[in-house]
């Protein structure tokens, strides 16, 4: 395994929208975001992704984020769950179920809004 694929980073600008009460349950039974926000999130993230860590890693990991938003209008916490699908999304990971460890911190940076990742393949227990 190579050392990229141990551990990584990378920077997202701008700020993620909160997931909160947004998903909702489609007559089959999937789930789906509501909120056209997080869709739109997604994209920019999976296009700002550098494409050497569009790995999709199997196995656990641990995700340290650090949101840098615009106000602190939104709960940093709520965030985190369109952090983790847009990894998915983006490739880096293969399912956001493999996050088994996780830290998250909040700060205000009304001129440059934007996530800071640090992505840690684990070793499976």
């Amino acid at each position: 395994m190579s050392d990229i694929e141990k551990e990584f980073s990378f920077i997202i600008y701008g700020t993620p929208p909160s997931a909160k009460n947004i998903l909702r349950r489609s007559a089959s039974g999937h789930f789906y975001h509501a909120d056209n926000a997080v869709a739109c999130y997604k994209r920019d993230f999976a296009r700002q992704v550098p494409a050497k860590f569009k790995l999709n890693l199997t196995g656990p990991v641990s995700v340290s984020m650090t949101i840098y938003a615009k106000d602190r209008r939104k709960d940093f916490h709520n965030m985190e769950p369109a952090i983790f699908d847009a990894l998915q999304d983006a490739g880096v990971i293969l399912n956001d179920r493999q996050i088994v460890e996780w830290q998250g911190r909040g700060f205000v940076d009304k001129s440059s809004p934007r996530v800071e990742l640090i992505i840690k393949k684990l070793s499976p227990t």
